[in-house]
């Protein structure tokens, strides 16, 4: 068996490409191909067939908390433009009131449980009625939710049918997350500890960054770094890891085959804590990678819960990658 990889030939095939972009409804961004440390040495032969998958990473705020009071509506309409065929969301639960002026009681929260009483630890089982029902909306059929140990959990929402690998819970984790499998992919969504001082630790605390880089390694050692899936290649781990760019957290996850695709395909460093890491095997289907700067998010400042300013309708950039997924040939 040989991998058929497709590299770029000449500006009439970029041209065409960037064509096929544009058709779909996305704005023009520049972008290359990318192999990560393979070299694309083989002739690209349009004969083999491929696929092609969106996805696109977000925090979304407190469960985007500033369109409950419209009932999601430009939330939805905002996804499907994009037409995603796969979503990663962190914090993934509704928290406030519509206004966020005051915290909304949890028999009264639409996300994930659709006012569905719960204790966050013994959620694991729980049906996310509340994200199925939304999901649906942008034309998702299919939602895996995450651990839910506390206000943010991490949903995953697909076109196609999604297998729950593992929920990553435990004490040893803040909010947790979720390692799932899409067409033959393996995808980690995650949200990493957010404060300076560590889980448990006096708010006066320094242990922070230690404890991201304790939980980094847990996720990992759970999953690609586990013996049971050692013959796994494609491998992508995303959400909102608190961590920059000279952190501990970006070393760990280098040094344990991933790359950040932003990176990787244009090269983008920049003050962002969210990123999507592909090993090898995932990176060199890349076509297309960007953060959304769209007027979405960080759209305006809203007074909040307890004095505190939210932005609207969240605080993050989303992060969007294309790939194609090319056949292998006999």
């Amino acid at each position: 068996m040989k991998n058929i990889y497709l590299s770029i030939k000449g500006a009439v095939l970029c041209s065409a490409v960037a064509a096929m972009f544009l058709a779909a409804g996305c704005e023009k961004t520049e972008y290359k191909y990318v192999s990560g440390d393979t070299p694309l040495d083989v002739e690209y032969d349009n004969k083999v067939s491929s696929e092609k998958i969106r996805l696109i990473s977000f925090n979304i705020q407190n469960g985007m908390w500033a369109d409950q009071r419209n009932g999601y509506d430009n939330f939805v309409k905002w996804v499907a433009e994009y037409d995603p065929d796969i979503c990663c969301f962190q914090e993934a639960s509704s928290i406030y009131t519509d206004d966020a002026s005051a915290s909304a009681s949890r028999n009264k929260r639409y996300l994930p449980y659709k006012y569905q009483n719960f204790v966050p630890s013994t959620t694991l089982d729980e049906e996310p009625t509340g994200w199925i029902e939304l999901a649906a909306r942008w034309g998702h059929e299919y939602v895996v939710l995450g651990a839910h140990q506390d206000n943010f959990p991490v949903v995953f929402t697909s076109k196609f049918p999604i297998e729950c690998v593992q929920k990553l819970n435990g004490t040893e984790l803040s909010h947790g997350g979720v390692h799932v499998k899409i067409k033959g992919i393996n995808l980690i969504g995650l949200h990493l500890w957010p404060q300076k001082y560590a889980k448990g630790e006096a708010t006066t605390g320094t242990g922070g960054n230690a404890y991201r880089l304790s939980e980094i390694q847990t996720m990992l050692s759970r999953t690609i770094n586990n013996s049971e899936y050692y013959t796994e290649k494609r491998w992508l781990m995303m959400g909102d890891f608190n961590s920059g760019f000279t952190s501990a957290v970006t070393k760990e996850m280098n040094a344990n085959s991933f790359s950040d695709i932003l990176v990787e395909n244009h090269n983008y460093g920049g003050s962002r804590i969210d990123y999507i890491y592909a090993t090898d095997e995932m990176l060199r289907y890349v076509v297309r990678s960007e953060i959304i700067r769209d007027g979405f998010a960080h759209s305006e400042q809203l007074p909040g819960y307890d004095g505190q300013t939210w932005w609207k309708y969240s605080d993050h950039y989303p992060l969007m990658v294309d790939f194609e997924i090319f056949a292998e040939e006999e």
